[in-house]
This record gives structure tokens, C-alpha cells and sequence, in this order.
């Protein structure tokens, strides 16, 4: 058999006295600490005569070594098929609203007063149905987005009525998250989220912590962090909180050093009072090329290899490996906004009229795709 080294593996430097090396294949997230003289033999191609048919195997089996004729961005698109087409699931990620306190550079979303029309809730259960009585749908997951979605509450729990009325009636499961800057979020509001709305996974955006830095270096002296220090101290000794594994995340942006510094002084302070290892964090970098302040690819990594093992020792998690499926193959993802537009993807750029979908008022809409195969060709090529 003619093998290659995959394409989607990567390696580290040389460490320690012993030159070792850490070998990752991001097809299988799974790492190996290997010799440099492996690496060597890797690289070269020449590990085919120097192993056993045993050690080539278990290379072949976590995508390390792959055929020479695979083309890797096809194997990796089809296997995301695969999996979005064995998933019996249906994932709506749905703006209840477009109010916000905040401006967030990151945000992407044009802020207004509007909120979801309750006229566009028929038409959504609609969709919901179509998806579970025609499509054969198990499981209906709902995302509440936003604006910020705790400043649309009664529409969020309007909404989650009407839902699960279809989903009970249809013997469909549902679950439910929800993404919020926090600063509405109380004690009382959670556990009423938890019970009434089917909502397990909470998700807090940090994303301004680098500008709260730069105007006060003292975070544990800004009311902002107090409150929420106070608020997230409540929250995880409900007993509501204790039923779930981990349902509060933390996600941080960091796009230059003054940022990463504030969420180290931040996990810092968490840890004090040991709420690290209660809840869960996410540190995501956005690079501003060319700009003077701008964060490298090198910056990040030393950064998050500090966080990691500091947040270790702190029995808390930091997710260093993503799924492993490629969202190019979606098509079991529905994003509405408040204006009751449709997309096949939050992240698109919702500017422009061809990511649109359609409307929820649509009676086509299912049937329409937006992100076109040809798209993914044309990067293969």
C-alpha cells in the first residue's frame, strides 16, 4: 500500500533533553509524543521501513498515515456528510431579539429595538414540525442568541411553549442553550430558564474584558465583574446548577497581549474564589493582521498553554480540540433572526441577501440551500 503523511497533522518542536516532539492528527484529535527521529522518518518518508506492519497500522487508523491517492479535503467533507445524515438532530439558533446594552467590535450584528414578532411563532413551530413528521427528526436543539436574549424573556419563553408543545406531542426530544453578555443575568432568571425552558447550557460572553482592563487594571474593583462574580457565585450552589454537568461557560475573545493579560488577572481572580473548577472556559484569539497591537498565531499558543495548565491545576477544562465535523456539509442548522430572516449559518456575513435563506414565512423554505457544494470545490481546487 503507498501511504503519505496526512496533510491535517501537525507537530511541536523539539523538547526536553530527549528532543521528544508531540505529534497531533487533527482528524482524530488524538496526540502522540513521538522521537524526533520518528518525526524525521515521517517527514522523509521513510517510516514505511522502519516500522512494523502493527505501528503502520496504528498510524493508518488515527489518520496519520493516509493512501497517496486520498484527496483529504474530500475525505474529510464526506465523512461530515456521513455523520450530519446518520444525525437524527435539528440545531435553530434563534434571535428573540436584537436589543443590547453593548456595542461589541466582534459582534457583526446591526442593533435595533426589534424583537421576534409573535406572529412569525406559527410559522417557526411550522418548520419545527416539517422537520420532525417529514424529515424524521429525533431531537430538536434550540440556541436563543441575540441582541442579548435576557432583555427578550417573555419572547423566549413564549417561544419555548409553543416548541415543546410540538415536540411533547411528537414524543421528539428537545433541549436547549442559551448565549448571553451577562449583564442581565441573575440567580432568580437562571433557575426560572432551567425549569421553564428546557435550557441546560449557558454560555457567558467575555468578549469586553480587554476594554474593562485597559480603563481600570484593578478588574476586582470594577462593579461590572462584581456583579457577575456575585451572580455566577450564586448561581453554581442552585440546586438548579448542581442537576447539570458544567452548564455555565465562560468565552473569552483575545485579540492583543492587554486582553490576554486581563483574562489571566481574570481566571486568577475566579480561582480565588473557586469558581474554576464549577464552571467552564472558552479562550478563542482573533488575529488583526498588519495593525500595530495585532496578536500572532505564537502569542496565542504560549498564552494558552499557560492558561491550560494553570486552569488544570485549578481542576477546571479548557477545550483545546473541536468537533471533528465540518460544518461545509450542514444542512441541518436553521438561524432566524428577529426580522424573521433565515440563514444556513450564524457566522455568515448577514449583509448580504445571498447567505439569506429566505423568510420564516417561506413555504419553501426547507427545501432551499443556501451554501452550495460548489462553494467547497472551488476551495479544494
Amino acid at each position: 500500500m503507498s501511504l503519505k503523511l496526512s496533510q491535517y497533522v501537525l507537530f511541536s518542536k523539539k523538547m526536553g533533553k530527549e528532543n521528544s516532539r508531540i505529534m497531533i492528527s487533527t482528524r482524530t484529535s488524538k496526540c502522540f509524543l513521538i522521537t524526533d527521529q520518528i518525526y524525521n522518518s515521517l517527514i522523509k518518508g521513510t517510516l514505511l521501513k522502519e516500522s512494523t506492519k502493527e505501528e503502520i497500522q496504528d498510524l493508518i487508523d488515527n489518520k496519520i498515515l493516509v493512501k497517496n491517492n486520498l484527496n483529504e479535503f474530500n475525505a474529510v467533507l464526506n465523512r461530515s456528510k456521513t455523520i450530519m445524515k446518520e444525525r437524527r438532530g435539528h440545531d435553530y439558533f434563534i434571535d428573540p431579539t436584537n436589543k443590547c446594552q453593548l456595542s461589541c467590535e466582534y459582534c457583526g450584528k446591526f442593533k435595533s429595538n426589534l424583537n421576534l414578532d409573535k406572529s412569525y411563532y406559527k410559522y417557526i413551530v411550522k418548520n419545527i414540525e416539517n422537520k420532525i413528521l417529514v424529515e424524521g427528526k429525533s431531537h430538536i436543539s434550540v440556541t436563543w442568541l441575540g441582541g442579548e436574549p435576557l432583555l427578550a424573556l417573555d419572547v423566549v419563553k413564549e417561544l419555548t411553549d409553543e416548541i415543546t408543545k410540538t415536540t411533547k406531542i411528537n414524543n421528539t426530544k428537545y433541549s436547549a442553550a442559551l448565549h448571553t453578555n451577562g449583564l442581565a443575568l441573575t440567580p432568580e432568571i437562571f433557575s426560572d430558564l432551567v425549569k421553564n425552558c428546557s435550557i441546560t447550557i449557558f454560555k457567558i460572553s467575555m468578549h469586553r474584558i480587554g476594554k474593562l482592563y485597559i480603563e481600570n487594571k484593578n478588574l476586582n474593583e470594577i462593579p461590572e465583574i462584581i456583579k457577575l462574580i456575585n451572580t455566577i457565585k450564586s448561581i453554581v450552589n442552585l440546586p438548579e446548577y448542581l442537576s447539570l454537568s458544567m452548564g455555565l461557560t465562560l468565552m473569552f475573545i483575545v485579540d492583543n497581549k492587554m486582553t490576554s493579560e486581563a483574562i489571566t488577572k481574570f481566571l486568577i481572580i475566579l480561582n480565588n474564589f473557586d469558581l474554576l473548577s464549577r464552571i467552564n472556559v472558552s479562550i478563542n484569539a482573533v488575529h488583526k493582521w498588519g495593525e500595530q497591537d495585532s496578536y500572532s498565531v505564537k502569542e496565542f499558543a504560549n498564552d494558552q498553554i499557560k492558561w491550560f495548565k494553570y486552569l488544570n491545576k485549578s481542576n477546571s477544562y479548557l477545550n483545546l480540540f473541536s468537533d471533528r465535523s465540518f460544518c461545509g456539509s450542514l444542512s441541518n442548522l436553521e438561524y432566524i433572526e428577529s426580522d424573521g430572516y433565515v440563514y444556513e449559518c450564524f457566522k455568515c456575513d448577514r449583509s448580504l441577501n445571498e447567505f439569506k435563506k429566505g423568510h420564516i414565512t417561506d413555504d419553501i423554505l426547507s427545501q432551499k440551500r443556501v451554501i452550495q457544494e460548489q462553494f467547497y470545490e472551488k476551495i479544494n481546487e
